[in-house]
């Protein structure tokens, strides 16, 4: 958004509006050695809660190659009522860069913290996803997991412009 602002600016454009919009959703990520047995490898798999949840928690678990799987999930805020520690970390970063997810960097996070979002993810997922648990390899899957950022991207605001400089930057 910077940078094509910029450019459009160099070029002589007039300068279009835009904003960051954050999703309300966030989430984890695990490598896995590969999917439960039984699970196809030829396609992703999404994992639900029950109806009532569906709207604030699901799972994907998706084959890569040699053997290999990721699993994501996906949590929205309403989870955030009942498990504050999920919550990504607010802080300098977001101030200063808005729209970019401000997740601690995992090396820099102190270790009670870490500890207390794994221990939060693990009850949710017994909650909720007891079969995306099992996927991931249980306990010790929660232990791989890593943060997700707040997806966000650019809307343009006023001019329905897709794009500047004449369509080189949208």
């Amino acid at each position: 958004r910077v940078a094509a602002a910029a450019l459009a600016m160099e070029a002589g454009e007039a300068a279009w509006a835009c904003e960051t919009v954050e999703t309300r959703s966030f989430g984890f990520g695990v490598d896995l050695d590969g999917l439960p047995e039984g699970w196809s490898t030829s396609r992703g798999h999404l994992v639900l809660p029950v109806e009532a949840h569906r709207s604030m928690i699901y799972g994907l678990v998706m084959p890569l190659p040699q053997g290999q799987a990721h699993a994501s999930i996906v949590l929205k805020d309403p989870v955030l009522d009942s498990e504050p520690a999920l919550a990504p970390a607010s802080g300098a970063a977001r101030e200063e860069t808005p729209g970019v997810a401000a997740w601690a960097d995992e090396e820099a996070e102190d270790a009670a913290r870490s500890k207390a979002r794994r221990d939060a993810l693990g009850r949710v997922l017994r909650a909720y996803l007891p079969t995306f648990l099992h996927a991931i390899g249980g306990d010790a899957g929660l232990q791989r997991a890593v943060p997700s950022p707040r997806s966000s991207w650019v809307k343009m605001v006023g001019a329905p412009q897709l794009s500047a400089l004449g369509g080189r930057v949208a």
